[in-house]
């Protein structure tokens, strides 16, 4: 694996079951040159192993728990860096590095650990919701977060002049949250969700330029679209850093190490794992300044845990990655020709030697599985000869992402088995997106109408077997429903693993901060009032069936205030609600008015009364027209285009020559002959679709703005906006008036 400046070199060590992130560890270094990896999975079996020869030397191995170990982490007071604990459901347990238990704490919370900081009696904890801080085994602390928590650290902050251990949480309504007494001291706002987050502990100094201060940390985050950034934490405030996207990439960051110097040049280097397998190191000679990659790889499995360590040489240091699948893997730089040089003959001659035996007893350990393998099954089938193949549930994580550059989903599937094929099916007409970048080799889609049980039933056969696959669909807002994906193993086809994915009426919009949507608030807004005898928590749950990006619980405040922006037409859609109220503002009426239907539709399901009133503004039709127009503008032109070049190639054919085309014809022949291998048949039928769908925007805008209004309708409106969209000479104040007029 070769990145801009070092090159690494892949070292598969040891296959586990599946793991969590942040399940593997590496133990300090001791009185051998080498450090001890631990290690936990999905079965629940943690333990302890170290690298000698290229073989692995077991310190100690648990017997399966039968439940995931979702954390791993090593103590931080004095005397516990070697001290492994670990957590399993709403356990924690606390071992030697030998294996032998000497603490464990069962907390009263029903949602599993899956954060954990260890610091002499006191540790803090948190779950999907609840962040725990337990002082010799009792509860002293508890902060329940309105959003799902991805990450937590912590940190020492100096508070006037002391320092404190604090909570830092990153959480999936795009905030990053610093708790002090059990409450959240101050916050910051992210521009998408952080997925993870790393302190970095060595503190720069005039090495780097920056003096960070007493008590002031510099974090660094990832995010789920593989962007990074960077953080200061001081006692009253959070200071921005650099942020940095990552181009051409479509993985997630799942983890981030920030205290190793692998370059050696005294700067903390940063090292990052993500979901598709990726593996880079980024390196600064100034804390302020954004890092260079210097190294990009990938281990081809998603990445769940990273360090830097000496474990498998004692000469320089390896980046440790434990991935989804359970494969441990070491990525080492490459050994001195020095070293090499001295080694001699006779070294490696020994060296192959050792190679041989060492086959040797892994085929005689391959066989003796075998042979016990093949005993088992008999044992099965002579005990229960009816009995069907089954399988045990596949380990697998799958994520749903709206990709607001070309305002489509994009689902990524991480599995612990290879696969060949995906298996979908919904009840959602899907316009899946071809990617030439992509493992998919083929699919195989039937998309039937809309009032047959099944819109689109598909099949995504990978090019070849792989434990991730990533695929992306566009869906029409307007209308809820289910996707279903079925994920075949390649070992079998006798079973398969299924997820069900759900597809919002409004799943084109995105949440924003406040302060991204100040420039929106100054547009033209329609704005729909509901009120009745609710509670604040009903409109919540009412509001979750209509968007994506919602917190599952209420806020804990009489008022909330969310904002939204489409990903497709950059249309803006306020939320403001309270018990008995609730009130939404857009640019598009044609928003609102999915928010009607479906409030209107689960009150009804509850057997509540709603009063609803509406205030149109007449300046939001220009508004939502100049939106939409220079999409159509552009569309209909490359479609007369391409229908016009189609013709002249007709021409040509007939002719034999070009001599009767003008120059701007001979122009575009000649750039559709540059670029022949384009199905250009496709081109134009996507064209097609694209342009047919927004102008049924149109229709539906149109039909939507005097429904309001309680106007009636033009009868030949459909045909009128077809004619008006098709002309290339038709201006947007044609199409404003249009819709305006009565």
């Amino acid at each position: 694996m070769e990145g801009s400046n070092i090159t690494l070199y892949r070292n598969d060590v040891l296959q586990s079951a599946p793991a969590y992130k942040g399940s593997m560890k590496l133990l300090p270094l001791g009185k051998r040159t080498r450090q001890k990896v631990v290690l936990g999975d999905t079965d629940g079996v943690i333990q302890v192993f170290s690298v000698k020869k290229k073989e692995t030397v077991g310190v100690f191995k648990s017997l399966p728990l039968h439940r995931a170990i979702t954390r791993v982490e090593l103590g931080r007071g004095s005397g516990q860096q070697d001290k492994i604990f670990y957590c399993y459901d709403q356990t924690v347990v606390g071992v030697n590095k030998k294996g032998k238990q000497f603490f464990q704490y069962s907390s009263n919370l029903t949602e599993a650990i899956k954060a954990l900081t260890v610091k002499d009696l006191t540790f803090f904890t948190a779950g999907d919701y609840v962040c725990n801080k337990i002082e010799n085994n009792n509860d002293v602390q508890q902060y329940v977060s309105r959003d799902k928590i991805n990450e937590m650290i912590t940190a020492r902050i100096s508070f006037s002049g002391v320092a404190e251990i604090c909570p830092i949480l990153v959480c999936q309504d795009r905030s990053l949250k610093v708790l002090k007494d059990g409450s959240v001291y101050y916050e910051a706002s992210m521009g998408t969700v952080p997925t993870t987050i790393a302190e970095v502990e060595s503190v720069i100094s005039a090495q780097g330029g920056v003096d960070l201060g007493i008590g002031r940390r510099e974090i660094i985050y990832g995010t789920e679209r593989g962007s990074l950034g960077q953080l200061f934490l001081d006692s009253d405030a959070i200071r921005r850093g650099w942020t940095m996207s990552v181009d051409n990439s479509i993985g997630g960051v799942n983890c981030v190490a920030a205290k190793y110097d692998f370059t050696g040049d005294g700067i903390p280097d940063i090292i990052l794992g993500k979901d598709d397998g990726a593996v880079e190191i980024f390196s600064s000679q100034d804390a302020q300044a954004q890092p260079q990659k210097i190294y990009s790889g990938n281990v081809a499995d998603s990445v769940s845990s990273v360090h830097l360590g000496y474990v498998t040489s004692e000469d320089a240091q390896d980046v440790a990655i434990h991935t989804f699948s359970g494969n441990f893997v070491c990525l080492s730089q490459k050994p001195s020709k020095v070293r090499a040089a001295q080694a001699g003959a006779d070294e490696e001659l020994l060296n192959i030697e050792e190679d041989a035996k060492r086959a040797e007893r892994t085929k005689k350990e391959i066989d003796q599985l075998r042979n016990k393998l093949e005993g088992l099954k008999e044992k099965v089938h002579r005990n229960q000869p009816s009995a069907v193949q089954s399988s045990n549930a596949i380990k697998m994580n799958v994520r749903h992402l709206l990709n607001h550059d070309d305002a489509s989903h994009v689902v990524r599937v991480e599995i612990a088995v290879p696969v060949r094929q995906i298996a979908l099916k919904s009840d959602l007409p899907l316009d899946f997106i071809l990617d030439n970048e992509s493992d998919v080799q083929r699919r195989i889609s039937n998309t039937k109408s809309p009032s047959e049980r099944y819109s689109t039933l598909s099949v995504h056969i990978l090019d070849k077997a792989s434990k991730r696959a990533d695929f992306s669909f566009k869906a029409m807002e307007g209308m809820s429903g289910q996707v279903q994906l079925f994920i075949l193993p390649e070992e079998s086809f006798h079973y398969a693993q299924s997820h069900t994915i759900t597809v919002k009426p409004l799943c084109l919009h995105q949440a924003i901060s406040r302060g991204e949507a100040e420039g929106y608030l100054v547009r033209p807004l329609n704005k729909l009032s509901i009120t009745g005898h609710f509670s604040m928590q009903e409109m919540h749950n009412w509001i979750c069936f209509c968007l994506m990006d919602i917190p599952t619980r209420a806020p804990h405040t009489q008022q909330e205030t969310l904002h939204f922006v489409s990903t497709f037409l950059d249309t803006f859609l306020l939320v403001t609600y309270q018990d008995g109220e609730g009130h939404f503002s857009s640019d598009s009426i044609s928003t609102l008015e999915i928010v009607r239907d479906v409030i209107t539709h689960r009150a009804t399901l509850q057997k509540q009364r709603l009063s609803i009133s509406f205030h149109g503004n007449e300046d939001s039709v220009p508004q939502f027209c100049r939106l939409i127009f220079p999409r159509l503008r552009g569309l209909t032109s490359a479609y007369h285009q391409s229908g016009l070049v189609d013709a002249l190639k007709e021409i040509s054919a007939q002719e034999g020559s070009l001599e009767c085309f003008t120059d701007r014809q001979k122009g575009m022949l000649a750039a559709v002959r540059e670029n022949q291998d384009r199905a250009n048949e496709e081109t134009l039928a996507n064209q097609k679709k694209n342009l047919d769908h927004l102008i049924e925007l149109v229709k539906t805008f149109y039909v939507d703005w005097h429904k309001f209004f309680g106007r009636g309708l033009k009868k030949t409106y459909a045909q009128d906006i077809e004619e008006l969209l098709s002309r290339l000479d038709t201006t947007v104040e044609e199409l404003i008036m249009y819709i305006t007029i009565d």
